[in-house]
C-alpha cells in the first residue's frame, strides 16, 4: 500500500520529479520496473535510468529489464530486441 502514492506520482504528468528515500529490500527497483513498463505501454517516452557503475546498469538491463519486456505481453514487441554491433538498441542504449 505505501507504493501506491510513489507510483500515482510516477504516473502523474503534473509532478516532474519522485525522490523516494526508503530503506532497503522494500520493493524500489519494482517502482522502477513498473514505471519503465507504464511508459513503454501506454505513454512512451525517453526514459533515462542511471546506475553506479556500468557493470551494474549492464546487470539491471540484462536481469530485470530484459526479462520484464519479454515475458510481459504488453511489453513485448514494443522494444527491440537487443542485437550485437550496429543495432540501435543495446544493453546500455
Amino acid at each position: 500500500p505505501y507504493q501506491r502514492d510513489i507510483m500515482d506520482a510516477i504516473n502523474d504528468p503534473t509532478v516532474p520529479e519522485v525522490v523516494v528515500m526508503s530503506s532497503a529490500q522494500v520493493g524500489k527497483t519494482e517502482l522502477l520496473l513498473n514505471g519503465i513498463g507504464f511508459h513503454i505501454d501506454y505513454d512512451p517516452a525517453p526514459i533515462m535510468l542511471l546506475q553506479p557503475t556500468e557493470g551494474m546498469a549492464e546487470a539491471f538491463s540484462k536481469d530485470r529489464l530484459q526479462p520484464m519486456i519479454r515475458d510481459t505481453p504488453a511489453l513485448n514487441g514494443k522494444v527491440k530486441d537487443v542485437k550485437s554491433r550496429g543495432s540501435e538498441n543495446t544493453i546500455l542504449h
